[in-house]
């Protein structure tokens, strides 16, 4: 990197990281997000993950820990940075060509003893 790089990637990794969330899509109802939102919390996706969400209270407060939702795993607090891998997995599984069932067998069999 050049000097002048290396000051903005530093600058960059001095910046607070905003607070996010994770809506656990297999125990949330499809309300849980109005009712977060009727609970002052404002909510902005996170343009490359489409079950995550930036967030901001009213308050200026950014603690859902005691929040029901949160209490019954609805969502769950996630840094979006943890939340790369799985999307990058995602993006690599979803762009392969799709085995056919008769040669993932075959190699499964092989793996037996």
């Amino acid at each position: 990197l050049g000097c002048l790089s290396l000051r903005r990637f530093l600058r960059a990794c001095a910046r607070p990281l905003r607070p996010s969330l994770r809506v656990n899509e297999t125990k949330s109802q499809k309300s849980v997000m109005q009712q977060l939102q009727s609970d002052g919390w404002r909510l902005t996706p996170v343009p490359w993950c489409g079950d995550a969400f930036f967030v901001r209270s009213q308050s200026g407060s950014v603690e859902f820990g005691g929040n029901l939702s949160h209490l019954t795993g609805e969502i769950y607090s996630q840094e979006v940075t943890s939340m790369l891998p799985v999307e990058a997995l995602r993006a690599a599984l979803a762009a392969r060509p799709k085995a056919n069932k008769s040669t993932t067998n075959r190699r499964h069999a092989a793996l037996l003893p």
